[in-house]
């Protein structure tokens, strides 16, 4: 952790995982690590981060996910490429600005994350390992638009980090580069505004 931020030493610290409601997303780049400032019931509010390693591995099995679910039963790779293009790109339009969540106390290193996926919602529990135990600390449960708005945005900050691009499906990049409202002119992300969820 940087200077001035507070860890979570202890289980006892986090009582219950939080259950995400709104949050704020960047790249950090002296920690070189995603940030997310996010907020849950009674306005409690938890820093937490992600390192490239565990986004890779989370961001590129959602992306595929996504992509299997939508063009499930299409045989033509060519229509299912431009069908996600399109789902991503309407997804993306509808992003709206939004205040940021502003964070002040707890941060904790997110070591692992499970993905529970349904047909219509996904379920993201954030882990940590808090003395030696890993312990879920936050929730994310999504719709698949919302889903899709959130892969645009950790896509965008993907890009601003410089890193590899390798685990991002290769429509992803063409749904962002060519939607005209995506994450990198407004919604969370390129200007750290609030993400309702």
């Amino acid at each position: 952790m940087g200077a001035g931020q507070h860890a979570v030493q202890s289980a006892s610290t986090l009582t219950a995982p939080l259950a995400i409601t709104k949050l704020t997303q960047g790249y950090d780049a002296l920690e070189d690590r995603i940030r997310m400032d996010v907020r849950g019931a009674r306005t409690r509010v938890l820093r937490i981060w992600l390192t490239q390693r565990l986004g890779d591995a989370l961001f590129g099995h959602l992306a595929r996910s996504v992509a299997a679910q939508s063009a499930s039963g299409v045989d033509d790779p060519g229509f299912a490429r431009y069908m996600q293009v399109w789902e991503q790109q309407a997804a993306q339009s509808q992003l709206r600005p939004e205040k940021p969540v502003y964070w002040q106390g707890d941060a904790v290193l997110i070591s692992a994350a499970d993905v529970d996926r349904g047909a219509s919602s996904s379920k993201i529990t954030f882990k940590a390992l808090l003395a030696g135990i890993e312990h879920p600390v936050a929730t994310l449960s999504l719709d698949e638009t919302r889903l899709r708005q959130w892969l645009g945005v950790m896509f965008s900050i993907y890009r601003k980090a410089g890193w590899r691009a390798e685990v991002w499906p290769p429509w992803f990049a063409t749904a962002y580069d060519t939607t005209a409202t995506g994450p990198n002119r407004q919604g969370p992300g390129g200007a750290d505004r609030g993400n309702p969820v």
